[in-house]
Formats: C-alpha cells, sequence, structure tokens
C-alpha cells in the first residue's frame, strides 16, 4: 500500500507527497508533525496513476477518498521548459538532503541527468503530459510528490 501525506485537512490542494514504501516515509525529511498532518493508504495502482498524471484526488462530502481523471495540460515548448525548471530545483534538493541509501536515488540521478541533457527544442509539441511523455519514451520519471 502506498501512503499520501496531506496537510491537516483531506483536501486534494493539501497533497504534500506520496510514498511508495515505508522506507521513503520513515526517512522523509520536511514533513509537518503528527498533528499537522494526515496519512491515508491507497493502493499501489492507484498511486501510479497519481504518480503519472493520470488521476487526481478528490473527496467528497464526507472526505472520503476517491481518484477523479486527470485535466489535460498542454505544454509547449514555453510551458515545458518553466516546469522543467521548477522540477529541477526539486531534483538537485532531494539529491542535496538524500544519499545513495535512499531507495529513490539512483531513478532521481538518471533522472537528474536526463533534465540535464534535455534539449527541448527538439521536442514534439504539445505535450499533453510529461509523466506520460516520459512513460511513453522509457525515461526514468520521478514525480514532484515523490521529492
Amino acid at each position: 500500500m502506498a501512503k499520501l501525506v496531506f496537510l491537516s485537512e483531506k483536501v486534494a490542494n493539501n497533497l504534500l507527497k506520496i510514498f511508495t514504501t515505508d522506507y521513503q516515509l520513515n526517512n522523509a525529511i520536511g514533513l509537518p508533525s503528527e498533528d499537522q498532518k494526515i496519512i491515508v493508504e491507497i493502493s499501489d495502482a492507484d498511486a501510479q496513476n497519481i504518480l503519472r498524471g493520470k488521476n487526481w484526488i478528490s473527496f467528497d462530502e464526507s472526505g472520503n477518498l476517491s481518484l477523479a481523471p486527470m485535466f489535460s495540460h498542454e505544454y509547449d515548448k514555453e510551458k515545458l521548459d518553466a516546469l522543467l525548471e521548477k522540477i529541477k530545483i526539486k531534483v538537485n534538493r532531494f539529491l542535496s538532503i538524500h544519499d545513495s541509501n535512499h531507495d529513490l536515488y539512483a531513478d532521481v540521478t538518471s533522472y537528474k541527468n536526463y533534465l540535464d541533457n534535455l534539449d527541448t527544442s527538439t521536442l514534439t509539441y504539445p505535450i499533453n503530459s510529461w509523466a506520460e511523455y516520459c512513460y511513453d519514451n522509457n525515461i526514468t520519471y520521478v514525480s514532484e510528490y515523490q521529492l
């Protein structure tokens, strides 16, 4: 089971992190204190759909979690460049605070190397989902919710 960490309340925009292993949760740095966060377990398949940008989290009036289809984002070169700059900051931060013992370290390092060498002018636009683009092209991808 994967774990979603929310800030205080169960609302979609309060999602902080997604952990696919207990190791990731137990070794997380910078999470809010126990009284300021809520941890919700979901299936690994549902977590992967969120991480890949296929689904998003929604809550009914009672606070029960459900998944909803993600709205498509069309990225042109300018928008993709801005997104990737934001991702690079998070990737570099992750690598600066974790060592090679972390179970995502190799994937994050591979993702960083890809991003550092990517020439976005060679891509075909629009790109509807950066996560799906990576998966479809066998590029190591790490969601911002994992960093």
